[in-house]
């Protein structure tokens, strides 16, 4: 299931956008999926007489904390906080209910862009951040990776927060969005719209048109450090 991309506007200058996936919180239903696979490998070793001796009932809650542990460490929502002339924040909430947060400020900020990660069986669009003096990116949505369209979104409210350049009307393409296609995130359908092929590749020509700067400042500093 994609995540599902919320806005939240704080005041003037200030933007917060979320990305959840639904049903990543312990509910009952999710105790009983979690306990019930503890009590399938305990009713294993009991009837087929594999772990004599064993106390089962300890076993089962072994398996049962196990799962536990991995469902609490899971992401169930990232944020993104614009602030104009401040910077922004990027907040991790786990399950468990720990959240990690980082402020960058704008004065290290010099651009914001759509790059891409190419995986073995699929290509991944993902918001990033370049900052000054440093060679590694800063990821707004790291683990929860909303779709292509929303990141383009996100993209020109970001440089029209917090950069103040003119971009496009990120809200009303943002309201376009989540109010024409209210169930595009849980679509099965296997055919790409036609709105998401030319927000793609708008993502790309935004994209590029950052990386060569970004390129060449990387080599600047290879440069200096030599």
């Amino acid at each position: 299931m994609d995540p599902i991309v919320t806005v939240e506007h704080h005041g003037e200058g200030i933007v917060e956008f979320h990305c959840a996936v639904p049903g990543t919180s312990v509910t009952w239903k999710n105790a009983f999926l979690l306990a019930l696979p503890g009590f399938l490998v305990v009713f294993v070793l009991w009837a087929f007489s594999i772990a004599e001796g064993l106390d089962l009932v300890s076993v089962w809650i072994a398996i049962c904390l196990v799962l536990l542990w991995r469902k609490m460490g899971q992401i169930k929502k990232e944020s993104l906080l614009l602030m104009h002339d401040l910077g922004i924040q990027v907040k991790r909430s786990y399950v468990s209910g720990k959240e990690d947060n980082m402020f960058v400020e704008r004065s290290r900020l010099t651009s914001v862009v759509i790059n891409e990660g190419v995986g073995f069986s699929a290509v991944t669009y993902y918001l990033a951040f370049i900052t000054q003096g440093d060679t590694e990116l800063v990821l707004a949505f790291s683990e929860l990776i909303p779709r292509i369209a929303d990141l383009v979104a996100i993209l020109h409210a970001a440089r029209s927060v917090v950069f103040g350049e003119d971009a496009p009307d990120w809200r009303a393409a943002f309201n376009s969005l989540h109010s024409s296609h209210p169930t595009a995130s849980s679509s099965s359908s296997s055919q790409v719209p036609q709105s998401r092929l030319e927000a793609s590749a708008e993502a790309r020509d935004d994209a590029s048109s950052e990386l060569p700067g970004f390129a060449s400042e990387l080599k600047d500093e290879d440069k200096k450090t030599q």
